[in-house]
């Protein structure tokens, strides 16, 4: 069975002066009738049976993690990360500690939704082929702040931090096949960032992921992004 991720420990340097930490702030996305916790609602629509895992920051304890009766929520409290892939780095590592026999991993990100079907579409084109794949969207000049990733683009690894390269942006959610190769990926990554004194992205690690790369384009209607307070209130409606 497929093992889902969904990154949690971050820093949140782009969402501050909140009186709740991101993760655990509640809202509602359609079609859901209830409101759930950001974290849940990244994954509300995923049907493939999984097991969750949920990475979350230490410090951040005392906050509740309101589970619906269809997931079994497993939380992992990790220290602090500087970004995403430095989260995905200590999830691994504690997954190697508890001897856990993980190979499929779904990692997505608490800060991002997807309408339903997406999620499967995902885990199944990377199933098809066993290989690595992620959702991507067409990004517009307006978007240019975002990371881009497009199979072989000569310009990937040279791009810096958040800036568009070629014509899709990374959408929030990976399927990765092999956690071995995975692993190797994600410290390359951020020994990679920490050298260059960058935040770790997701999108860093496709450079060091050494077998075929699949990306699965997804409607911007289709995908929500709650990475800042900014965005978060634009979605909620609030002024």
């Amino acid at each position: 069975m497929i093992t889902t991720v969904v990154l949690a420990a971050g820093e949140s340097k782009r969402f501050p002066d909140h009186s709740t930490p991101k993760p655990f702030i509640k809202f509602r996305v359609p079609p859901a009738r209830n409101p759930s916790q950001m974290w849940e609602n990244a994954i509300n629509n995923l049907t493939i049976p999984t097991d969750v895992y949920l990475a979350l920051r230490t410090d951040h304890y005392q906050y509740s993690i309101e589970a619906t009766s269809r997931h079994d929520i497993r939380a992992l409290w990790l220290d602090p990360t500087p970004g995403q892939a430095a989260t995905l780095e200590a999830v691994i590592q504690a997954f190697i500690q508890r001897g856990l026999n993980i190979e499929e991993l779904l990692v997505v990100n608490c800060d991002q939704g997807f309408a339903p079907g997406i999620l499967d579409r995902l885990v199944q084109r990377g199933r098809e082929g066993g290989v690595t794949c992620a959702l991507t969207f067409q990004a517009p000049p307006q978007e240019h702040y975002r990371w881009s990733y497009v199979d072989g683009h000569p310009q990937f690894n040279e791009a810096a931090e958040k800036r568009v390269v070629g014509t899709h942006g990374l959408a929030g959610a990976y399927y990765f096949p092999n956690l071995h190769r995975l692993y190797k990926a994600v410290r390359l990554a951020t020994a990679q960032a920490e050298e260059l004194d960058e935040e770790p992205y997701i999108s860093q690690i496709f450079q060091h992921i050494p077998f075929l790369k699949f990306s699965l384009e997804i409607r911007r209607e289709d995908w929500y992004d709650w990475g800042t307070s900014q965005a978060l209130k634009k979605f909620l409606g609030e002024k």
